[in-house]
């Protein structure tokens, strides 16, 4: 038998780009600028001028031949030399429009070629407890309003093991003082969930709301003085002042993520090992995940190396 023919009815290319819009309009804005990327990518591999002309060639291809074709657009990203999720984000915005495609009925067919592994996360360390202590002194009596917005960010990040984007997604009416609670949008989720704020973060958050005199919309806000962009503070905007407190407290290549990491791995210390209870402070969805943070806690491999040593050498 032979392959099926895409696009029955020879859709024209201003359809399929609507189609595209339209499927990408479904994604949350972080992911949204992701698969954007992506296609604009895909298009200029594909000697087109935008994502909804790349698409439309693709869709018109059969089955087995859109599928050596991305399988080729694979060897093409490898061979320049792009981490696996990198390569992985790029398949996924094109499987996905492919995945819409069939959902409508335009093919019958989805792309098969599968994304390469990522390799583990190995490094999850985050800044040492000396480190900390004098990112604590840096934040810890806040005058101007910037600096009460970088201590509550801050307490967030290090206390709460929040990701940057679901520290700026969040808006004023997402915290609840007396209940000591935010509604925070987890990552990979479209519904904000609750989550509850140790004590000392939830007085940091509410001086700071008090001082910028909030009663609505963003909960951090930036004061560009050009005026430029939105007023939430975006994610780009703080991790360049995670970066800016890692450089005035001498710490070397300090980001956002860092603080997860070390939340996650004082969870741990704190709980006695409890697995569990550190998943759940953290919000990840796959308990291996804590498993790395764990490993790299009691780096097991050092104990039996220094068991090894202290054997042989007196």
């Amino acid at each position: 038998m032979g392959e099926s023919i895409a696009l029955k009815g020879n859709l024209s290319q201003e359809e399929v780009a609507r189609l595209i819009q339209s499927s990408l309009g479904r994604l949350k804005p972080e992911t949204l600028r992701s698969y954007t990327y992506a296609l604009n990518n895909f298009a200029e591999y594909c000697n087109c001028s935008d994502p909804g002309s790349a698409m439309h060639m693709l869709l018109s291809k059969s089955r087995g031949e859109a599928n050596f074709f991305v399988l080729e657009y694979l060897k093409h990203l490898q061979d320049q030399g792009f981490s696996p999720s990198t390569v992985n984000a790029r398949l996924a915005a094109i499987r996905g429009r492919v995945a819409d495609a069939r959902m409508v009925g335009l093919v019958d067919y989805q792309i098969d070629v599968k994304s390469p592994k990522r390799e583990t996360l190995k490094d999850v360390r985050g800044p040492t407890e000396a480190q900390f202590q004098r990112i604590l002194r840096y934040v810890k009596n806040p005058t101007s309003k910037i600096e009460h917005r970088t201590r509550a960010i801050v307490y967030m990040l290090a206390f709460m093991a929040l990701r940057r984007n679901e520290i700026v997604s969040l808006d004023v009416e997402d915290v609840d003082v007396h209940r000591k609670q935010i509604m925070v949008l987890r990552k990979g989720k479209n519904v904000k969930e609750p989550k509850s704020v140790p004590s000392m973060t939830m007085v940091a958050i509410s001086e700071w709301i008090n001082i910028s005199g909030l009663t609505d919309g963003p909960l951090f806000i930036n004061y560009d003085p050009t005026g430029k962009g939105s007023n939430r503070y975006s994610a780009t905007s703080l991790y360049r002042m995670i970066r800016k407190i890692g450089d005035e407290c001498s710490i070397k290549n300090l980001h956002p993520h860092a603080f997860r990491h070390f939340s996650i791995t004082e969870a741990l210390d704190v709980t006695g090992g409890s697995t569990r209870k550190a998943q759940k402070h953290s919000g990840h969805t796959d308990a291996r995940m804590i498993d790395v943070y764990e490993d790299e806690r009691k780096d097991e491999a050092l104990e039996v190396a220094n068991s090894i040593e202290r054997k042989w050498i007196k």
